[in-house]
């Protein structure tokens, strides 16, 4: 696993917030998971991609880390490709740059920077489709471009600086701007930010986005008296009720007063049930629990084997179950833009989700299921 400064630009959002957290952490191990060694895979293709001027789906069927690039990550990483293809200036790809005079010793590793005679564009490719990520006063992307200030411009007087986060699986491509002298205020911020969490009492600030990713999430004391207190005093505030029946049910002000507040819990229970695991596995008691074999579906013991002796028994059509290709299959076998994608394929609508009001997307609209066209329009009964 590559080693990151501890005060990295991609934990900004933490230690920023929580500087205490980065105390907290200390001897708790980095953990991984599928999703995220999956993301360093598209990380890889997109990097060689860039470096060798190819696009995505020349390396189908082709393994980065352990991942064998399939049609959906190809089509994910193509669409950053073409951003940063189609952005004029000087390019730079996997760009180490330095934010030392800000946060000391400090240095991250920028996705890509553009930079075009007094306007630098930097850009991060999120490969999850999960959480949305919001370029608006990301600090991370505000880091690189620190970075890139100490380290490009005594090249060019750079004026504006653009931040991206190209999110593909989400249909997210986000872009902000800011300014040479907002971004060095926020830099002032950074580096009083960065003095704090150094420090040995640094203090603890759970919140929904500094909580996400910390690997002290399970065993914080603040956060786990934060969560309580949020249950037991939060919503003892309710509306006064005016009918018996308002006293058994809850109002729609109040609901949305625990909406508000459901993500962190939920997410900082599942940490804890996760770390409990863990430590039972490892031979600690966790008083009035014990670890169990969980449950599992039957599988053949060796496919190919199993299939031989089911033919003695089964005919072709009771052994196997046909499956009509996938617009992306389809579109590999026939070639992109045929006419046969074109007529017969559409995108659904996803379903609804309830949201932040803030969130960027537009509001859900019945009305619009009215108009969309039927997947197979050219279908007839019979």
């Amino acid at each position: 696993m590559t080693k990151h400064f501890i005060l990295s630009a991609s934990g900004a959002e933490k230690w920023m917030n929580c500087p205490g957290a980065i105390r907290l952490e200390k001897g708790i191990p980095e953990t991984t998971s599928e999703f995220a060694e999956e993301g360093t895979a598209a990380h890889s293709l997109a990097a060689e991609c860039l470096e060798k001027g190819l696009s995505a789906d020349a390396y189908l069927g082709e393994m980065f880390d352990e991942f064998e690039v399939d049609e959906e990550m190809a089509e994910a990483v193509q669409v950053h490709l073409d951003y940063i293809n189609n952005l004029p200036g000087i390019k730079f790809f996997e760009q180490r740059v330095s934010y030392s005079p800000w946060v000391k010793g400090g240095f991250g590793t920028s996705d890509a920077i553009v930079i075009d005679k007094k306007h630098v564009t930097v850009i991060d490719y999120k490969h999850g489709k999960g959480i949305e990520v919001d370029v608006k006063n990301n600090p991370q992307l505000m880091i690189y471009a620190l970075g890139v200030l100490n380290d490009y411009e005594i090249f060019e007087e750079f004026e504006t600086f653009k931040l991206v986060i190209v999110q593909p699986r989400t249909n997210n491509i986000s872009e902000w701007e800011i300014s040479k002298a907002d971004l060095l205020e926020f830099g002032e911020v950074v580096r009083e930010k960065a003095d704090i969490a150094k420090s040995e009492n640094a203090p603890l600030n759970p919140g929904q986005k500094q909580c996400q990713w910390c690997r002290a999430k399970p065993i914080c004391r603040a956060l786990a008296e934060q969560n309580f207190k949020t249950a037991a005093e939060e919503f003892k505030d309710f509306e006064t009720p005016i009918s018996t029946k308002d006293k058994e049910l809850l109002s729609i002000n109040e609901i949305s007063d625990i909406l508000t507040k459901l993500d962190l819990i939920k997410s900082w229970t599942s940490s804890i049930a996760d770390y409990a695991l863990k430590i039972a596995l490892r031979g600690e008691t966790i008083k009035g629990f014990k670890v169990v074999e969980g449950r599992s579906n039957r599988t053949w013991k060796k496919i190919g084997i199993a299939e031989k002796a089911l033919k003695n028994y089964l005919k072709a059509s009771e052994m196997y179950k046909k499956t009509m290709l996938s617009p992306a299959q389809a579109e590999k076998a026939l070639g992109k833009g045929h006419k046969i994608i074109d007529e017969h394929v559409i995108k659904p609508r996803g379903s609804p989700a309830l949201v932040l009001a803030d969130d960027k997307r537009e509001p859900w609209n019945p009305a619009k299921l009215d108009f969309q066209e039927p997947i197979n329009q050219g279908e007839t009964n019979g």
